[in-house]
């Protein structure tokens, strides 16, 4: 596990981890179907936001799924967590019904893996064009620096230089 993880870590690029799972992972071919998603499956929903209970609106402390309360002591479903679509399920049972190749949200029916492409894509977008304007503001500044310095100098120079008027 820590070898994946470390990987996760350097690479943290969803859609190539996904794209192209065994390049990432060592999986024996006879074990890829069941490993490899258990595996992709961990992943994806290590990923997502954990919701609190003291948070969640009271009558919806139940999983979709399974049925079973969150948060209760030797239950499945101890820790609910937010899909990409904002539906909260078990992590037991997204993992489950992960590994069983079913990526779409059980109330929506909208594909989990595809939404948190899209997320993860406009994250990393904010983040460019965030970098972008702390760029842009410094280049503007350094400009502005760069022009007050050759102020003095244009100032002087007006006053030495003989007028060629």
């Amino acid at each position: 596990m820590a070898s994946w993880m470390r990987i996760w870590d350097e690479d943290n690029d969803f859609r190539s981890i996904f794209d192209h799972p065994f390049k990432y992972f060592e999986v024996p071919e006879s074990e890829r179907n069941s490993q490899g998603l258990d595996v992709l499956a961990t992943l994806f929903v290590d990923r997502l936001e954990e919701v609190k209970l003291k948070n969640h609106p009271a009558g919806n402390d139940i999983c979709p799924i399974c049925w079973e309360g969150y948060g209760k002591q030797g239950y499945e479903c101890a820790r609910p967590l937010k899909t990409p679509c904002g539906h909260v399920f078990g992590r037991k049972c997204l993992i489950r019904t992960i590994t069983e190749c079913q990526w779409n949200c059980a109330i929506c029916r909208q594909d989990m893996l595809f939404l948190a492409f899209t997320a993860a894509d406009q994250r990393r977008k904010r983040e460019e064009e965030e970098e972008e304007e702390k760029e842009g503001i410094s280049r503007k500044l350094c400009r502005q620096l760069i022009w007050l310095g050759f102020l003095p100098f244009r100032i002087i120079w007006n006053h030495i230089k003989p007028s060629s008027r």
